[in-house]
Parts: C-alpha cells; sequence; structure tokens
C-alpha cells in the first residue's frame, strides 16, 4: 500500500493523488501539522507490518523496499532497518554521502548522534516496535526522526541495507535555520534519554552532549553562522576537554586559512 498524508499542501497534491485510481494508492489529507504529525497519520491508516516513511521530495531506487524487507526477514530482532543515503541538490549533483553502517543493539551508539543514515526517507520500521514504544513526538520539528531511532533502538536491533538507494534533496537556503533549529530540538530531548537509558553514566553523558555541541558547531559554520559555530565549539570542549579532535577544530574555526 501507499498512503499519501498531505500535510495542509497549498499545491496539486491532492488532485495527483486522487487521479490514480490504484486501490493500493490513498489519499489523506490534514491541517499542517508538521512532518511527525503526517508519519502519525500514515501510521494510523497503515495495514502492514513493515512501515517506510519517504519525505516528499526525495526518493528512492526501485529496489529499496525489497533489501530492506529481505533484511528484516532473515533478522527478527530488527526493529528497524535503513539504506545509505547521499544529499543532492536542486542541479542534479551529489553532496554529503550517508555510509555510516551500524547494525545490532546500538543504543549507545545513537546516544552519542544520529548515525542512520539520512532521514526518515532511509527507514523502515516494524510495526511490532512501534506497538512497543509509540509514535514519533509531534512536538519536535527537528531531530524528530533522532529521538525516535533512539527509542527504538532501546528495545530493538537495527539493520543496514550498506547501498545507496536514497536520495534527499537539500534545500541550502533553509540552512542556517536548520542548523539552529536542529540543536534546540536536539537538546530538548537528549537530556532526558540520557537520564533514561544511561542512568549513573556521567561521563558517558558528558561525551554524547560533548558531542551534539560539536555537530551543531559544523553545521552552523557550513550555515555561514561562524560566531555561533565557534561558541558551540566551546560549549564541546567544557563537557570533553581531553578529545583531541575538538583541539583541531577550534585551530581551524578560531584561525582560519585566509
Amino acid at each position: 500500500e501507499v498512503i499519501v498524508v498531505d500535510d495542509g499542501s497549498t499545491d496539486t497534491t491532492g488532485d495527483v493523488a486522487q487521479r490514480t485510481s490504484d486501490p493500493r494508492l490513498r489519499y489523506v489529507r490534514q491541517a499542517n501539522k508538521g512532518p511527525n504529525a503526517a508519519r502519525n497519520e500514515g501510521i494510523r491508516h497503515a495495514r502492514g507490518q513493515l512501515i517506510a516513511f519517504l519525505d516528499c521530495d526525495d526518493w528512492w531506487l526501485p529496489e529499496k523496499l525489497e533489501k530492506q524487507v529481505a533484511k528484516v526477514s532473515d533478522d527478527p530482532e530488527i526493529g528497524l532497518v535503513y539504506s545509505l543515503a547521499i544529499r543532492v541538490d536542486a542541479s542534479g549533483r551529489e553532496g554529503d554521502r550517508f555510509d555510516a553502517i551500524v547494525e545490532g543493539r546500538v543504543l549507545d551508539r545513537l546516544l552519542l548522534g544520529n548515525c542512520i543514515a539520512g532521514s526518515a526517507s532511509s527507514a523502515m520500521v516494524t510495526r511490532r516496535a512501534i506497538d512497543a514504544i509509540g509514535t514519533f513526538d509531534e512536538s519536535l520539528h527537528y531531530a524528530e526522526d533522532w529521538e525516535y531511532w533512539i527509542r527504538i533502538a532501546s528495545r530493538f536491533a537495527v539493520g543496514c541495507v550498506p547501498e545507496f538507494d536514497v536520495y534527499l534533496l537539500d534545500r541550502p537556503g533553509s540552512q542556517g535555520k536548520n542548523a539552529q533549529a536542529t540543536r534546540r530540538d536536539s537538546l530538548r530531548f537528549i537530556h532526558a534519554a540520557l537520564n533514561e537509558y544511561a542512568p549513573s553514566r556521567p561521563l558517558f553523558h558528558r561525551a554524547a552532549l560533548a558531542q551534539l555541541h560539536y555537530v551543531a558547531s559544523y553545521n552552523l559554520w557550513a550555515a555561514g553562522l561562524k560566531w555561533d559555530a565557534r561558541r558551540e565549539l566551546l560549549r564541546s570542549l567544557l563537557y570533553n576537554p581531553l578529545y583531541l579532535t575538538y583541539y583541531k577544530r577550534m585551530v581551524r574555526l578560531f584561525f582560519p586559512k585566509r
């Protein structure tokens, strides 16, 4: 089945979807509530035991789902399987390649950062996992997939199809806003996640928060927000002053080559 959730669009999404007579496609329209609400609406309408998400500006290669179904079928412990992803700009030029391969019980890896390639468009989750941990947190608008993967990994194994079957459209015009909002929403849930899934591990908490601020620094710098990026890097050093990589990054940010 294909469920098209129209999250308050103002284009011709509804007309296009409803011109399709195939009964396997269902069209659902709702007032604009954000990506998590749209995914949750799709989950509520879905009848299958495996559910994959595809944002409106991303796309899959034809065998993406087939490979993921085979992966889940081989390991009943898997609650989430994902494929590798490539970022592409509007001209078709390829950019970042999300090629991290993590499998098995990877909760600690996920608490240290979102190592699931790409975005929700790369993932397939099992109905069993959804029934156990619930749906997406609709109060989050950025980093929402990371928070959901952490919850799944707390109960289930993660699998990876190590092939680039997902393409993510890059929209650079919103990069600065996204970097700031991603930092904000990540900080909203990571403290609670660390307290729930890694209690009595203060050094691990500090390492996770250091990495969050380090990633925020990298993204803010890429968005042209240089002083914000430097401030985030200093925060990462305060949490983990013994990590040499942070000092190397500090030299590049505070003393850039001209």
